[in-house]
């Protein structure tokens, strides 16, 4: 969800943080996210940051019946594939390769 803007080798990307785990100064900094703007320069004890909000997801609250056919869909491929991968395994374990010269 926010991005420390730096010049480190991996570009600073520090990935998804929810907002009770951030620091207080970046909750304070980032009261109104907006997508793609700059916060900062953030003052902290070890140094100054700027922070850049890549994406910012908001918060909804699904009832289980509202995702239940995802979550069921989700779980039959998972099924489907293991049960293709068992399959070809055994194939592959049965097969006779014949090599003609």
């Amino acid at each position: 969800m926010v991005s420390k803007i730096s010049g480190s080798a991996d570009n600073g990307n520090i990935g998804a943080i929810e907002p009770d785990k951030m620091r207080v100064e970046f909750v304070e900094a980032l009261r109104n996210p907006i997508e793609n703007k700059v916060y900062g320069p953030i003052m902290l004890d070890d140094g100054t940051v700027w922070l850049k909000l890549l994406k910012h997801n908001k918060v909804t609250n699904a009832s289980f019946t509202d995702v239940q056919e995802r979550i069921v869909k989700i779980l039959e491929q998972d099924r489907r594939k293991k049960i293709i991968e068992l399959y070809v395994n055994k194939l592959r374990g049965d097969a006779i390769l014949e090599y003609f010269f």
